[in-house]
């Protein structure tokens, strides 16, 4: 053999030696198990208070009358324990319970 053809030979034999020595290197997989607390929206437990009803038409022409006609629908809204009072009460539960939640959060 010339000396050309040896050194081409023993090339190709390290390529050879070199390429089945290498193989496929593993691909490095890592798992991580993680707990996340998600916050979700929950309903408010607090039934909606019934509305006063609306005043009925045509509204009293004596004054004293239609006085007397919105005094009292005014204390259906604004009356200890009326409408106004239970949608207070409402709101503060709801919101409270949002802002507990909310303190908390989410780690």
């Amino acid at each position: 053999m010339s000396e050309s053809r040896k050194h081409i030979a023993a090339a190709a034999l390290l390529f050879l030696l070199a390429a089945c020595g290498a193989g496929p290197r593993p691909v490095g997989e890592h798992v991580v198990y993680q707990n996340v607390e998600k916050e979700v929206p929950r309903p408010c437990p607090v039934a909606v208070p019934r509305r006063p009803a609306k005043l009925q038409r045509p509204l009293p022409a004596d004054p004293a009358a239609l006085a007397d006609l919105l005094i009292a629908k005014l204390l259906e809204w604004d009356g200890p324990g009326k409408y106004g009072d239970q949608a207070e009460a409402a709101l503060k539960l709801c919101t409270a319970q949002g802002a507990a939640s909310a303190g908390s959060g989410a780690r």
